[in-house]
């Protein structure tokens, strides 16, 4: 209750955009007139803008095998100020693979805007690149695009090396956007790969015009006058050459300053061609105008401009300079974070010979912050005495130089999911997913007889290895019932009974359903996930069905939301009505045969990518053109089934026989079923009992209990032990804790011998204050 009200009141204090004021030319406030602004008088439209949660994610690593252990920490945001505090309860958390398959996921709880754990990486994972993502049910309302993601690498070599890998490509990243001839252009470069030195910059005449400074992490920068018509390359290994962009006889460079608490100090040159036409410079943060001025050149090509940033949004902010006609000359983001923490390690040396890292966190002025940090530690033992040498990064010795990194990193796209803008236009108009603040769990119930409970009270027994509760709940006319709330850890079982004379009768039957997995947004998403899991290929139905339309406990019905049956019902029937198959063929009980090899039995279909992961069946030509109806038991599975999921939902040994339904035989299944029914029957006789009371327990999967950091290292010390030359994690606290000095210690055993090693610390305060730091010792 007092984490609510502090909310309301810290997100209620400022919840509009204010003008914005100039000071060597005057900037003209454009929030007040700004259409997307105006139309926030909505209450729906307004508790979204005022309650809209990000994820900030922070991962111990990026790069994984098959059955390691990804550490994380999640940062969970509130409303414009960004405040480190939720309504939220539970944080779901997913692991993706690059077309949007789920491949693992989780629930974990949020305490005090923040959530912790691992998650495993399945030990059968093919090799390449996933996403990991965190969101909560309430960011389902501003959509996929909103969620907290990264990607990661899962590679099965034992040693991935990574440090002294040669450069592979590098990109120029001009602060304007162009590289314009006559005037002083600031390029920033990100290198990809490892091995960073101070390269040259060459002409077309092998001249060197500028030098990058590296300044660690993949990234440096370099000042540069080109010429009209001129070229401009980086010389790199075995003279392979990256030109520069091409020079642009007209237009615009912006040199940016970002290291003041108060202000952004902006110079800005323009070719004599259009310093004389009237340009105007803007501050544009998720489609909202924060401010508007006339650039005025003046007698010269060049001008200074001073941006207040007190009202500024946190987060990305583009500069773009347009013209009259609104076309866009020049543009540049930058990273707005007004009350930054600075983070400091110093290495020290204990008499035991152990190593001490001294972590020391302060405010913009200097003063000690007492927070909590999550901070990891990856080890590396570098053979390359060259690539050891250049692999050091700058040291972040005040907020100045954070600021200045930080800049530079949202500049070469390196860290823009981790400062997305709090100003947001395209809020929804209305609330469709309510906060959650337990798990839930749907289903539909039958009786052992596969017969629907309609109206029915049911009871749950829920059973951990240390509790057992009972809950009630009651159907609706189509057998569906939910219940939310639940606070549930680990893997527990659930049975399902009602009243009735005995035990048989008072088993019941569930199919429990989930929420539809939302799509992959990582800009181009390539198709709407579809997950392998064999619990997981039933058809949607809305998830408003489970609720009722309001009762006194206050549940919020929950329009068009989806829901995913989890759990196929196993029913042992004769023929369906009766009707004789077109094709048919029985399983050998002492010899089963696989799926694929069973449908080579039927005349007339043909099994292609037989021994593959991905099997299909060609039905006979006398099927027709269309879909094909796949039912199991007598239920019908969605449209989108394949050989894939059949293969991956029902083990071969438990089928009894197969049947094909061709032609008029199959038109009591309507159109759908074009081309013929597949009906799968499993195997009933002595089973069937055991069957019936089996399906009326399953498991559920509470709150994620997670592997401690320690257990994770002693299990995988041999491993580390033997793989020195590629990144470990030697540390890892997601709540590491400074004191009223602002620091704390951490100490690393002398048996650890890496002679590089990369720390990755984050801090988000209640208050919103962050501070982020990436070194190298």
């Amino acid at each position: 209750m007092l984490r609510l009200v502090f909310l309301m009141v810290a997100l209620c204090h400022n919840t509009s955009v204010i003008s914005q004021a100039g000071s060597n030319q005057s900037v003209r406030s454009t929030s007040k007139n700004n259409p997307g602004l105006e139309n926030l008088q909505d209450s729906q439209r307004d508790s979204l803008v005022v309650w809209q949660e990000r994820v900030v994610l922070h991962l111990d690593k990026r790069n994984l095998r098959p059955n390691d252990h990804i550490f994380f920490k999640a940062y969970i945001l509130t409303g414009p100020e960004q405040l480190r505090v939720s309504a939220s309860d539970v944080l779901k958390v997913e692991l993706l693979d690059e077309n949007g398959i789920l491949a693992q996921s989780q629930y974990h709880k949020i305490r005090e805007g923040s959530s912790e754990g691992s998650l495993e990486i399945p030990r059968k994972l093919k090799e390449g690149a996933y996403y990991f993502r965190a969101y909560t049910r309430w960011m389902l309302n501003y959509g996929p695009e909103k969620f907290a993601i990264k990607r990661i690498e899962i590679n099965d070599t034992k040693n991935v090396k990574q440090s002294g890998k040669p450069i592979n490509g590098i990109t120029f990243f001009p602060e304007g956007g162009h590289l314009v001839a006559g005037i002083v252009n600031s390029v920033a470069v990100a290198y990809d790969g490892k091995l960073l030195l101070n390269l040259p910059v060459y002409n077309s005449k092998d001249e060197v015009v500028a030098s990058v400074k590296n300044y660690g992490m993949g990234i440096g920068t370099f000042l540069i006058t080109p010429e009209k018509g001129e070229r401009y390359y980086i010389k790199l290994e075995g003279n392979r050459r990256i030109p520069l962009p091409e020079v642009q006889e007209r237009g615009y460079s912006i040199q940016v300053n970002n290291l003041g608490n108060e202000k952004l100090h902006l110079k800005i040159e323009a070719t004599t061609e259009v310093a004389l036409t009237p340009t105007f410079l803007r501050g544009i943060a998720n489609g909202i105008t924060f401010f508007e001025t006339k650039v005025d050149f003046e007698k010269e090509s060049a001008t200074e401009i001073d941006i207040p940033k007190e009202n500024l949004p946190k987060g990305i902010l583009f500069l773009e300079l347009v013209d009259e006609f609104n076309q866009v000359w020049a543009s540049r983001p930058i990273y707005i974070d007004n009350e930054g923490l600075l983070i400091q390690v110093e290495r020290e040396a204990e008499t035991r010979g152990n190593e001490i890292l001294r972590v020391r966190v302060t405010d913009s002025n200097g003063l000690p912050v007492q927070t909590q940090l999550s901070i990891g530690l990856r080890g590396q033992m570098i053979t390359d005495s060259k690539a050891l040498e250049t692999s050091s990064t700058i040291p972040e010795k005040s907020i100045r130089n954070q600021r200045f990194l930080n800049d530079l990193k949202v500049l070469t796209k390196q860290s823009s999911e981790d400062f997305q803008s709090s100003a947001n236009k395209d809020v929804p108009d209305e609330i469709r997913y309510a906060f959650q603040n337990g798990l839930e769990f749907f289903g539909q119930a039958y009786d052992l007889n596969n017969t629907l409970l309609s109206n029915t009270k049911i009871q749950l027994l829920i059973s951990s290895d240390d509790n057992v509760i009972v809950e009630e709940a009651e159907t609706n006319e189509e057998g569906l019932f939910s219940l939310s709330g639940l606070q549930l850890k680990g893997e527990v079982t659930i049975v399902f009974r009602t009243v009735g004379a005995e035990t048989k009768t008072k088993l019941v039957k569930v199919i429990p359903y989930e929420y539809e997995i939302p799509s992959l947004a990582i800009g181009n998403p390539k198709q709407r996930p579809v997950t392998r899991k064999s619990k997981q290929i039933l058809p949607t139905i809305p998830a408003i069905d489970f609720f009722e339309k309001s009762d006194e406990e206050g549940r919020i019905a929950l329009d068009e939301i989806t829901v995913k049956a989890t759990k196929p019902l196993r029913r042992t029937s004769p023929t369906i009505y009766n009707i004789e198959p077109s094709r048919v063929v029985y399983q050998d009980a002492k010899r089963p045969r696989t799926i694929p090899q069973l449908f080579l039995n039927i005349p007339g279909v043909q099994v292609v990518g037989l021994g593959s992961l991905s099997p299909s069946i060609n039905l006979p030509r006398t099927a027709g053109s269309g879909p094909v109806v796949w039912v199991i038991d007598g239920f019908p599975m969605a449209p989108s089934t394949s050989m894939v999921d059949i293969v991956n939902l029902l083990s071969y040994a438990d089928i009894e026989r197969i049947e094909l339904l061709l032609g008029g035989d199959a038109s009591m299944y309507g159109t759908r079923a074009a081309a013929g029914v597949i009906l799968i029957y499993t195997r009933s006789g002595s089973e069937a009992e055991y069957l019936k009371r089996a399906g009326a327990q399953l498991t559920f999967q509470g709150f994620h209990e997670s592997i401690s950091f320690e257990e994770y290292r002693k299990a995988n010390y041999r491993k580390r032990k033997n793989a020195k030359d590629s990144p470990t994690t030697l540390y890892w606290d997601p709540a590491l804790t400074t004191n009223a000095n602002g620091e704390a210690i951490i100490r690393l055993s002398s048996s650890i011998d890496y002679n590089r090693i990369n720390i990755h610390a984050n801090s988000i305060t209640e208050k919103g204050a962050r501070g982020s730091l990436k070194t190298t010792f």
